[in-house]
């Protein structure tokens, strides 16, 4: 089977590659490897209704990411401006084709600012050209009918950006300047489209895509010919009547091939797929993440140089976070409540910290959560306590506190709350970078019944105090 060389990205895409936005931008610092899940402190922004597809970039050109967003109850793009510390400025809209269903970011007119291409109503893509200063000009439309899915990329190596498009299964070939040439066209072997399409490097350049619309389900891989043109490689068969949601593409297993890791919407899972020699895609371990998954990314959220996986849940209302260990497995997982209805998931360093952040887009309330990543980290989020004799002191149950960030963390004050007493505090007032301490907390229930409480660690990193949840039953 032919193979064609590597080609060279013109541009990294965030919302399919999700990896260390902010480097280079001056404030950027290798971030110290925690053994712990993410410690991240929510916020939420209006944008228009029913985002459905979320990209961040650098609108405004002042070295930090901003976000978009397609809402496809609103027919407009939404527009976060990052105000430099990881907020964001009320959202400004611009008007899409109807019910727009995603996004892709890239210098589409070759003018050095990031325009974005929006697929509409499957039936239109426009390019948003942007004017470098967060706002966008002149909207160019191109009529395309089962435009619903799009992957940018310099397909002919001309240093014009193209366009991979499905369900339509075709590749647009850019002028250079917001318009594009006639479709060249592709089909798959054993019929069907692609629901989902994404471009990546393997071993070499491939399609990636999912095809949910002819039993069975599964992913198809297409190897790039050159010229937009691309001719069907593998195919990897689902059994069962299970939906897959988007792919995200990077090194899962540190072997230097590209691997795709998906959402299974249907089987409220994800699984990987891991690239051999050839590029061919096998896919194998599967882990349960929340109800509905659809949006995925893959980021090192962790310092460690592994790539882990976020991935949205649009029928739990949150988002699961799985470890990367460098091989062919994902560790536990962690999930954090975010907005209604999360369908689309981009990972960015948004306050300069060195610690790769979240952004989700919630179709369900018309909202962007954010999750800024602390410097903190702890070994759980929640300890839970046996039947304890009211009156009497529980054995100590002890959890570490982390310091993840590049400097010293000071320590103001380590307190709990209701029916739960600090037994010992390791921790002292600082926490030079990279060191860990221990705190042990005991249970003495003063009456019957359901105990709550809380241990609270006030700080001068981000999300401050961080707060342990403490239960327990008095008999």
């Amino acid at each position: 089977m032919y193979r064609p060389r590597p080609q060279l990205y013109l541009l990294l895409f965030l919302a399919a590659a999700a990896v260390s936005y902010g480097q280079g931008t001056g404030t950027y610092a290798a971030a110290v490897s925690s053994p712990y899940p993410p410690l991240f402190k929510k916020a939420k922004y209006a944008v228009g209704a029913g985002p459905v597809s979320i990209v961040v970039a650098d609108f405004n050109g002042d070295g930090k990411p901003d976000i978009a967003t397609a809402n496809r109850d609103a027919s407009t793009v939404s527009i976060l401006i990052n105000s430099g510390d990881g907020t964001f400025r009320t959202h400004v809209d611009y008007a899409t084709g109807n019910s727009p269903s995603q996004l892709v970011v890239g210098d589409f007119n070759n003018d050095g600012n990031v325009d974005l291409a929006v697929a509409s109503g499957y039936n239109s893509i426009s390019i948003l050209l942007g004017n470098g200063d967060g706002t966008f000009g002149q909207r160019i439309d191109t009529s395309l009918p089962g435009a619903g899915s799009l992957s940018a990329y310099d397909l002919n190596n001309d240093g014009k950006l193209d366009l991979v498009v499905g369900p339509a299964d075709v590749s647009l070939l850019g002028n250079g300047d917001g318009t594009f040439q006639a479709p060249i066209a592709f089909h798959l072997v054993n019929g069907g489209t692609l629901s989902y399409v994404l471009v990546t490097q393997l071993n070499a350049l491939d399609l990636v895509g999912v095809m949910n619309d002819y039993f069975p389900y599964k992913i198809e891989e297409l190897a790039a010919k050159g010229g937009g043109v691309w001719q069907n490689y593998s195919e990897i068969y689902f059994g069962q009547a299970a939906h897959l949601g988007q792919l995200a593409a990077g090194d899962i297993n540190g072997d230097h091939l590209g691997d795709i890791a998906a959402a299974w919407f249907g089987e409220n899972a994800v699984f990987l797929c891991l690239s051999n020699s050839d590029g061919i895609l096998n896919c194998g371990n599967s882990y349960k993440v929340g109800k509905g998954p659809i949006g995925i990314a893959l980021a090192d959220l962790t310092g460690d140089n592994l790539l882990d996986v976020v991935i949205a849940n649009s029928g739990s209302n949150n988002i699961s976070f799985l470890r990367g260990q460098g091989d062919n497995a994902l560790g536990p997982r962690t999930n954090y409540a975010v907005g209604k209805v999360p369908q689309s998931v981009a990972v960015a360093d948004f306050d300069g910290n060195g610690r790769q952040d979240v952004a989700v887009a919630n179709s369900g309330d018309g909202t962007v959560t954010t999750l800024l990543q602390s410097t903190v980290a702890l070994s759980t989020f929640s300890l839970s306590f046996a039947k304890q004799a009211v009156g009497t002191t529980s054995p100590a149950k002890t959890v570490t506190l982390f310091n993840a960030g590049l400097s010293t963390l000071h320590i103001r004050s380590i307190s709990t709350s209701g029916d739960f007493i600090l037994q010992s505090n390791g921790c002292g007032t600082t926490l030079t970078s990279g060191a860990s301490c221990k705190l042990s907390v005991v249970f003495h229930p003063t009456v019957a019944g359901t105990r709550k409480g809380g241990l609270f660690v006030a700080d001068d990193a981000l999300g401050s105090p961080q707060t342990i949840s403490l239960s327990g039953k008095g008999i």
